[in-house]
């Protein structure tokens, strides 16, 4: 006697595909992992590779044109300070919208005036998100999993 169809066999092709796309995202994440230098299975040594300080991002945005943002974002990052990594990233991109001319950097101009500068601009939307994601993480609103920063370069 033969049980009835329960219409799942289509669903075999769907999941080797979805078991391939997650083996596949696992070993990039570990080849991330690895060509940054991080420690895959030991304690992070934070002494080693400090946050960085008020002073150092005092500096970078005094010469924004200039700095060098990748190396304080992975130690924030790195240090667990997700809140800065993100101030970093932001910086990151107000130093690139600058540099192609569609903002004017100040140090003391606000977001919402670079998102003014940007009105009517396709860049405007993006950069609202981010500014947004921005807000969020500086007041508490969000909780950063090292995760999504980690991927989000």
């Amino acid at each position: 006697m033969e049980l009835p169809s329960q219409g799942l066999t289509g669903f075999g092709p769907i999941l080797k595909i979805v078991g391939i796309v997650v083996l596949v995202g696992l070993l990039v994440l570990l080849i991330v992992k690895m060509a940054s230098g991080e420690n895959l299975f030991g304690p992070k040594n934070s002494k080693l590779r400090p946050a960085v300080s008020q002073a150092e991002l005092d500096k970078i945005e005094e010469n924004l044109h200039e700095a060098e943002l990748k190396d304080p974002i992975q130690r924030a990052i790195a240090a667990g300070n997700y809140p800065m990594a993100v101030r970093l990233y932001y910086l990151a991109v107000l130093k690139e919208l600058s540099v192609k001319n569609h903002i004017r950097w100040k140090r003391d101009k606000t977001n919402g005036a670079y998102l003014r500068e940007l009105a009517g601009s396709p860049l405007f939307g993006t950069v609202q998100e981010v500014t947004l994601i921005l807000s969020g993480s500086g007041t508490g609103r969000w909780t950063w999993p090292s995760r999504i920063l980690t991927n989000w370069k």
